[in-house]
């Protein structure tokens, strides 16, 4: 549906509006997720307006473009991606925005992949959940934004990248206070987005689907065998996951359910209150 909906934006991508500017005349950088917003503002201020494709509550797997988001899309200086294969919206969004046959050729941002060349898995795309991707995130969006901003901007840029890696640092310090006596432990989650947090804490997580994908009965089984054996309580849902089925899986398994969103934007905050819910969650 997505691809199609995409298809007959794409006479808008290329024959858009100019491109946005706020008062001031600040470029718009366009990126996919809000914890890209957090890291983009954190470096540059107000020198930029930022626009988020994926809307807070949403879910990176189900979102469809709107129009809107299109004439957004045209309107910006710089596309921020994320640049994972399996970020299937943003697939979709690169696709149009740099092919698009006759589409092709219209005034379109720059675009940039931020998490080239991070040790990321080839299977999960929440790559700004890893605190070394997240890092070269950050120092190739602030590489990006001096290539848009005047010469005048670098040191400002140069400081707001400094302090970003300061807060990222001091952030991975503190949620390794409060998860190493877990290390080696389970958690259980319906939608498996937590991985990278999981591989630098020593945790292993436990999915109910796979991507995206509803469990079979005998996936299924074998998590309910997970739970009683590592004596689980909590499943992990994220927002835009369909409540009822997750509420059905855990009335099953006999656990309780607890929100964690993976994209919030607030990236510090988002890190630190999974770390607190995961050593909770085995405190019960």
């Amino acid at each position: 549906m997505a691809a199609l909906l995409l298809a007959a934006l794409l006479p808008v991508l290329a024959c858009g509006p100019p491109r946005e500017s706020a008062a001031g005349g600040r470029p718009t950088v366009l990126v996919s997720v809000p914890p890209q917003a957090y890291l983009v503002r954190t470096i540059a201020g107000t020198r930029v307006r930022v626009r988020v494709l994926l809307r807070s509550g949403a879910s990176p797997h189900t979102y469809e473009p709107s129009m809107a988001d299109a004439r957004v899309a045209a309107g910006s200086a710089l596309y921020l991606a994320v640049g994972h294969p399996r970020l299937g919206f943003e697939v979709a969004w690169l696709a149009a925005l740099e092919g698009g046959g006759s589409a092709a050729g219209g005034d379109r941002p720059r675009i940039v992949r931020l998490a080239e060349g991070c040790d990321a898995s080839p299977d999960d795309p929440h790559v700004w959940l890893s605190v070394p991707c997240y890092r070269v995130m950050a120092r190739r969006a602030e590489e990006a934004l001096r290539q848009l901003l005047p010469p005048a901007d670098a040191p400002g840029l140069r400081a707001g990248l400094d302090s970003l890696l300061s807060t990222v640092a001091r952030t991975a310090e503190l949620a390794d206070s409060v998860l190493g006596p877990d290390r080696g432990r389970a958690f259980l989650v319906y939608h498996p987005a937590w991985g990278y947090l999981a591989r630098e804490h020593g945790l292993e997580q436990v999915p109910v689907q796979s991507g995206s994908r509803e469990p079979s009965p005998a996936e299924l089984a074998r998590v309910f065998a997970r739970v009683r054996t590592e004596d689980l309580h909590v499943m992990f849902v994220q927002p835009g996951t369909s409540r009822g089925e997750a509420r059905r899986v855990a009335a099953e398994m006999g656990v309780e359910t607890s929100s964690l969103d993976p994209v919030a934007e607030d990236w510090p905050s988002m890190y630190l209150d999974a770390a607190r819910a995961l050593d909770a969650s085995w405190r019960r």
